[in-house]
């Protein structure tokens, strides 16, 4: 194997794939990043066996041939080279990597041992923007349960259907779905869950790239593929992982219906109001919302034995009368972040049923958030 390859490519490529590259004391292979080099392309491929990244790019091939090399190290190498044109090449058995002032040999693993990473061929196929796609999967990731016992919850749920694709998440205190219209026809409708590493890979990866991704999913697994850059030489990004075993919990029958009381609020004040409260709470997180509709104003108050007590309020929109009620105020942090707009309302059962966060710039997202019952 003999290559020549432009050192942004190179450390652009292999800092993606090192993402998944993992330690593993019985498979040591997989803390390798497979190059392979053939006609003129060049591609990197890293896989923990649950998933699996795949980086491809045109490069200038003298032979072909394939090494499997530490990932952790060659990522940390091509951050330090500083030529422009970086340049590979195995001698007897080692890959010999260097520029016009640095030489580095790095010892091989067996190829031969390196796990093939699937295609997904067959099956259902469709087309989003990825913007779209890693937006939505940002603003649902935080309700992902950690959970061993229950690994259905542990990941996001996926439905393709009449058009659209709905993402969602809870960890049973609460829960947030985002819908995203499809341009493309999808042939039938699909059900997944997607693994929360797999969705925090897509999330780093493609960010908020408005290239298409395209989308293929059969019986067990799914594949992402798009492009990054914008020139000839863009990266050309396959992600594969598995999907999660299981069947989702019917989560739309504690998404609230109907609400006795709505609440109009300014999301940024409300979101640092909350995020005060939060210190001054309890070890969990509790703040008490109090609204009051002749006042036309929100209280918020938290109190803590340790640390002290906070009391506030700010200005409310209210509809249907006065109410009490408790959240963990890192939850509800964390769902202010996600809604987008200035606004935000707040729709309340009563003090023991669930509420219903949206905002007026988002119709197609909402959280739902299950109250703290105060003793």
């Amino acid at each position: 194997m003999k290559i020549e390859i432009l050192r942004e490519k190179l450390n652009q490529a292999v800092s993606i794939v090192s993402r998944i590259a993992t330690k593993s004391a019985n498979l040591p292979i997989l803390e390798g990043v497979m190059i392979k080099a053939d006609d003129s392309k060049i591609s990197f491929t890293s896989t923990d066996l649950e998933a699996g990244i795949e980086i491809s790019t045109l490069a200038k091939v003298s032979k072909d041939g394939q090494a499997v090399v530490p990932a952790r190290i060659i990522s940390a190498l091509a951050k330090l080279m500083n030529d422009d044109k970086i340049f590979l090449d195995m001698v007897k058995g080692a890959l010999v990597i260097k520029d016009s002032n640095n030489e580095t040999s790095l010892q091989t693993l067996e190829a031969e041992e390196f796990p093939i990473l699937p295609q997904v061929e067959s099956g259902l196929e469709l087309e989003i923007n990825g913007a779209d796609l890693c937006n939505g999967l940002r603003q649902v990731i935080d309700c992902v349960a950690v959970s061993q016992s229950r690994p259905e919850i542990s990941g996001v749920f996926v439905s393709i259907k009449a058009g659209k694709l709905i993402l969602a998440a809870t960890d049973s205190y609460r829960l947030a779905q985002k819908t995203i219209s499809l341009n493309s026809k999808v042939k039938q409708d699909k059900e997944f869950i997607l693994p929360a590493k797999t969705v925090n890979n897509l999330i780093a990866i493609i960010g908020e790239s408005d290239r298409i991704v395209k989308i293929s999913i059969d019986e067990s697994q799914v594949e992402f593929s798009t492009v990054i850059g914008d020139s000839p030489l863009d990266l050309n990004v396959r992600i594969v992982s598995r999907m999660i075993e299981g069947t989702y919990p019917r989560y739309e029958d504690v998404i609230p219906q109907k609400t006795s009381v709505s609440i109009k609020l300014d999301r940024h004040e409300f979101m640092g109001k909350t995020k005060a409260a939060s210190l001054l709470s309890d070890q969990t997180y509790e703040i008490k919302l109090s609204s009051q509709s002749k006042e036309e104003k929100l209280k918020i108050e938290a109190r803590s034995s340790r640390v002290g007590e906070f009391k506030s309020s700010i200005p409310a929109e209210i509809t249907g009368g006065d109410i009490d009620i408790s959240f963990n105020g890192k939850f509800l942090s964390d769902a202010l972040m996600n809604l987008i707009g200035p606004s935000v309302w707040l729709h309340l059962v009563d003090s023991d049923k669930a509420a219903l966060l949206k905002s007026e710039e988002d119709q197609d997202y909402l959280y739902v958030l299950m109250p703290i019952r105060s003793s």
